[in-house]
């Protein structure tokens, strides 16, 4: 709305300038599956670990939903889960692509067929990369955290992957008591897989014993 004292570069009030308030959200979260093939003691995906399930939508019933908020919505998260374990996925993203919005893929890039879901996403206009979840430099810490052995090489292999078909990527670390030491470490792990960016993120979700930071 214009220029102010701070560089915040958000939408402050200039010269009795409000912005407006949207009545809508114009961003949303897609949560598809609670499935996961990682073991997160603190997955940021609170009901997954307390035990909470609920029925698997298909397709058909994400089109519903995805039908009443596209003429409002600018952009979508996909997320879990890890979400590309929904047996449906790729019409979800099929159907999101054909209706113009814009997303983003929250995942693990653990993918049972890595060269097939890159081809999905590299063939998608409206694929605006991925977030994918890397809590460590090295096995020994992002293990602690995902609770899976192997699954730290498997995602640095498919990153690699994605970023050599061309796909806009960023790593998300989950800051804990285990890594906190080592943020830099991660961050130089993160350019060497021609990421873009490093989001670092608080723990949320369980107590975790043994990771939540003091």
């Amino acid at each position: 709305v214009g220029d102010c004292d701070c560089d915040c570069h958000c939408a402050c009030p200039i010269d009795d300038i409000v912005p407006p308030v949207l009545s809508l959200p114009m961003m949303y979260y897609l949560e598809l599956t609670f499935a996961c093939n990682n073991s997160c003691p603190a997955c940021a995906n609170v009901d997954s670990h307390q035990g909470y399930s609920a029925p698997v939508l298909r397709a058909t019933q994400w089109e519903a939903i995805i039908t009443q908020l596209a003429s409002h919505a600018c952009h979508f998260k996909i997320t879990g889960g890890e979400p590309t374990l929904h047996p449906d996925f790729g019409e979800i993203v099929g159907l999101i692509e054909t209706m113009g919005i814009h997303f983003t893929l929250f995942s693990n890039a653990r993918w049972t067929e890595p060269q097939h879901l890159i081809r999905v996403l590299q063939a998608m206009d409206m694929c605006d990369g991925l977030l994918v979840s890397l809590h460590g430099h090295r096995a020994a810490i992002h293990e602690v955290f995902t609770g899976t052995v192997g699954s730290f090489e498997e995602t640095v292999t498919n990153v690699r992957l994605a970023a050599e078909a061309g796909l806009d990527l960023a790593v998300s670390m989950v800051i804990n008591a285990v890594n906190f030491d080592s943020i830099e470490k991660n961050l130089e792990l993160a350019l060497d897989l021609r990421a873009n960016h490093l989001v670092c993120n608080r723990l949320i979700g369980s107590s975790a014993p043994g990771l939540a930071p003091t």
